[in-house]
C-alpha cells in the first residue's frame, strides 16, 4: 500500500496470539485500513482504523490480506 491508500481486511494470517491482538484493535474481516506513514526504512508502519492509529512491523502487515479500493 501507498501512504494515504485504503484497503478493507480480507483475512488475517497470524498465529492465534497475534490475531487476538489485531482483533482486540478492531482489526479483523470487514475492517478498513489506511496506511497514514512510514518511516525511513518502511518499518514500521502507522495504519489507521476506524479512527485509531495502529503501529505495525512490517512482517506482521504483510500477513494482513486486503483489497484495496
Amino acid at each position: 500500500m501507498k501512504r494515504g491508500e485504503r484497503a478493507v481486511v480480507q483475512a488475517l494470517h497470524h498465529a492465534s496470539v497475534h490475531k487476538e491482538r489485531l482483533l482486540s484493535f478492531g482489526i479483523g474481516k470487514g475492517s478498513l485500513l489506511i496506511l497514514r506513514a512510514t518511516t525511513c526504512f518502511h518499518d514500521p508502519l502507522l495504519f489507521e482504523s476506524d479512527g485509531a492509529l495502529l503501529s505495525l512491523r512490517r512482517r506482521d502487515a504483510e500477513k494482513i490480506e486486503v483489497t484495496r479500493i
